[in-house]
């Protein structure tokens, strides 16, 4: 096996066996596992947040400028299933983070999801955050409605539980801004509080039904890991 870099091309031909969506911004650099010519997993590097909690505690950036130059994320370690258990994930991430081309690399992991394979691979788990007290509020609201918090992860249970509450649940919704109203309708880039409310009142079950997962994921505690050159 070897890890070289790739194309955004690579990450879609295993992109379907990640939980989140294949259309990652702010792309920076992209390295691929490959054994012969079969893909093994994939890794992408993004531009960093402007604000990332716990960051301070290993960085602290003059300004926007200093961030960029300094500072890369990891948004995405992919593993075909055929290669998991295998340590390809430890691999990846370890063989790639010399050739990223910053000296600092952050990873913003969700713990239901979180594996210390970035740990096992140099990085430093620096915190544990908690979810946002809008979304908080949100499962609670929803809970109120009968839906079962955990069962937020499953689709086909949003999908039948928002029979009759589809007004209801847009409702709770409606309330969040950025960056929670964006991640909420899986948009990139520009997207406003009127994007939002377009997208909001045009959404039909199906829409809702992965709006609430994506809720469920915001729903999580995340882990901050850091990696110094």
């Amino acid at each position: 096996m070897r890890v070289e870099e790739g194309s955004y091309e690579d990450l879609k031909k295993v992109a379907g066996f990640h939980y989140r969506s294949h259309q990652v911004a702010f792309r920076q650099k992209i390295f691929v596992l490959k054994r012969g010519d079969e893909i093994c997993g994939t890794i992408v590097y993004v531009s960093p947040t402007a604000t990332a909690q716990c960051r301070n505690k290993v960085f602290q950036p003059k300004d926007m400028r200093e961030l960029n130059e300094k500072v890369t994320r990891i948004a995405r370690v992919v593993v075909h299933p055929k290669y998991r258990t295998t340590g390809a994930g430890v691999r990846l991430v370890r063989e790639s983070l010399p050739l990223c081309g910053k000296p600092y690399v952050e990873m913003i992991a969700v713990m239901s999801k979180y594996n210390p394979f970035a740990e096992r691979a140099g990085m430093k788990k620096i915190c544990e955050s908690k979810p946002d007290k809008s979304i908080l509020e949100a499962v609670a609201e929803l809970e109120k409605l009968g839906f079962t918090p955990y069962l937020l992860a499953v689709p086909e249970y949003n999908k039948r539980m928002l029979k009759g509450l589809v007004p209801q649940v847009k409702e709770i919704l409606g309330n969040f801004h950025y960056p929670y109203n964006r991640r909420i309708a899986d948009q990139h880039g520009h997207f406003t509080m009127e994007d939002y409310h377009k997208w909001l009142k045009k959404a039909e079950r199906d829409d809702l039904a992965r709006a609430l997962r994506r809720l469920a994921q915001l729903n999580q505690s995340k882990v901050y890991l850091f990696w110094k050159r």
